[in-house]
Formats: C-alpha cells, structure tokens, sequence
C-alpha cells in the first residue's frame, strides 16, 4: 500500500518538470492550441442513460429520452484537454451549446474502481455567470463543506481552470492508490424545479494528462 500511494504522489506531485507555466486562466484559449485533446465527441454522441434526483423523489437511472435538458446548457461536450506543471493541473472544456448559468462540470475521482463503491473526492467546476465568478471547488464525502481548489474562467462555449495540486492531501494520495481515474459528466440544475440532471462521459486516467515538457518537444 505504501508502494501504491508513492506511486500516485509522483503522479501528482510531480507531474510535470517544466520551469515555466504556459496556461493562463485569462478566458483567452491561445495558449491551449498546442495540448491533445484528453476526450473529443461528435454532435452525434448520445450517453446511454443519464442520472436525475430532485427534492423529494428518488435517485433515478433512465434513458436519454426522457432528460429535459440534454443538449441544453452546455451539457453537450465538445472537447476536453488537461496539461500540468510542478504546481497545478490545468483544464479546457469546450461544449456543443452554450454555457448556462445552470451547469456544473464534475471530475469524480477514483482509485480502485470496485462496483458499486461511491468515491470520496470530487471536483465541481462551474462556469463564471453575470456577476459570479467562476469556481474550482473540492468535494470530500467525509467533509460538509467544500474547499475552493483553483480558478476558472469561462465564455459562451469555453471554460479554461487551474487546479492548485497542493489540495491533494497525503491522505487523499493513499487513498486513490496508484493508479487514480476521473469520471467526467455535466450537470444541469433546474433551479424552479430542484431538479439535477447529470450526464457521463468518459473516464480519464491522470497518467494520460500530458506535461508541458512533454508538448513541447
């Protein structure tokens, strides 16, 4: 076990070796076009199913059909890049509508990925709207209130966020173990109506992100 979360605390705390950091949070997305795309879909992908829980019913899986909001908001994903330095990993998302004020993009974080068993940490990023700034917020199950882990800047069909690595505790490294995962999904709240609906993916492994060094050859 000591071995595993090592591993995974080299994964994250030295993920990237580059001296200068080339991503700006600025809502200017130049500096982007030299990252891969981590995931891309078409305007053609559809998810099997997607999730909706609203006050006062239950938890519920059913089929694309019956979403009220898919292709709305921004729940449509487009592209995703990620690229990191020794002190931040750093994320692009692009979407197929525009962005509302009604979505969140979250990154469920995994480590053994046994069936059935909930994750501990999540990252919530929400887009900057009006007069709200934009937020990188840290979810953890045992924990009531979140922690802001970055920034975020955002426009009509872009998001671009900073995630500060300093808030993967040691704790949180032994816990993902050694080869940690994201499960990527968007989600649109109705705020009339309390009701979410949230939308999977893909899955990401953290040693798929690229670093600057790497690009830059």
């Amino acid at each position: 076990m000591k071995r595993r979360a090592l591993i995974f605390g080299l994964i994250i705390l030295s993920i990237g070796i580059s001296a200068e950091n080339t991503i700006t949070i600025d809502n200017l997305y130049d500096d982007w076009e030299a990252v891969p795309a981590v995931a891309s879909f078409t305007s053609l992908f559809v998810p099997p199913s997607f999730t909706r829980e609203s006050l006062g019913n239950d938890f519920e899986t059913l089929s694309l059909k019956d979403s009220r909001f898919w292709q709305q908001g921004g729940t449509q994903l487009n592209e995703v890049k990620a690229v990191a330095d020794e002190e931040n990993v750093y994320l692009f998302i692009s979407t197929q509508s525009a962005i509302s004020a009604n979505l969140s993009c979250f990154f469920y974080l995994r480590g053994e990925r046994r069936q059935g068993e909930e994750n501990s940490f999540t990252l919530e990023l929400i887009p900057e709207h009006s007069l709200n700034q934009g937020q990188v917020i840290l979810w953890q199950r045992d924990r009531r209130l979140p922690e802001s882990a970055g920034k975020l800047s955002s426009s009509s069909f872009f998001l671009e966020a900073r995630i500060n690595k300093q808030v993967f505790s040691p704790e949180m490294i032994r816990e993902l173990g050694s080869n940690p995962s994201i499960d990527l999904t968007t989600c649109y709240f109705d705020k009339q109506n309390s009701l979410y609906e949230e939308f999977f993916f893909t899955t990401i492994y953290l040693k798929d992100i690229p670093l600057f060094t790497e690009i830059r050859r």
